[in-house]
């Protein structure tokens, strides 16, 4: 199965990511995820194998402005299985746009996580309903 990597990184020192909402805003002023910081980085151990796939992008969808979606029909997949960080935002913008793509989308609710059980509970309980089937790790597994 390939495992596609998607980095959120903000480049150029905040120039591209623009000034139009409050979260490319704020992640322009604390600069906590431009190219080289901390927060761009691959989070420690989570390895990164010669055959995996990584993009990184600018935007809340693993679609926007990268090849996630070239790659996947390169590849012959229809269902996709979501993990990560920002539930309420990344995981569910990927998602999203999954699902307008035509793919099949799965997310792993024990496999994400956002900042405060509030906002993984909006992610996981309203908005995933709607585009994904959700599964736990454990029940993967099983399938694969």
């Amino acid at each position: 199965m390939p495992v596609i990597h998607n980095q959120f990184v903000v480049k150029n020192d905040g120039k591209a990511i623009g000034s139009n909402a409050p979260i490319f805003i704020n992640m322009k002023n604390n600069q906590s995820a431009f190219s080289g910081t901390w927060g761009a980085k691959t989070v420690d151990g989570i390895d990164i194998a010669p055959e995996d796939f990584v993009l990184q992008r600018d935007r809340m969808s693993a679609f926007h402005g990268t090849e996630l979606n070239t790659i996947l029909k390169n590849l012959d997949i229809d269902t996709i299985i979501i993990t990560g960080v920002w539930t309420n935002m990344a995981v569910e913008h990927t998602a999203r746009d999954g699902a307008d793509y035509g793919y099949k989308v799965i997310v792993v609710p024990d496999a994400t996580a956002t900042i405060n059980d509030e906002w993984q509970s909006a992610a996981m309980n309203y908005a995933m309903n709607n585009v994904a089937t959700k599964m736990l790790t454990e029940e993967i597994i099983k399938e694969l």
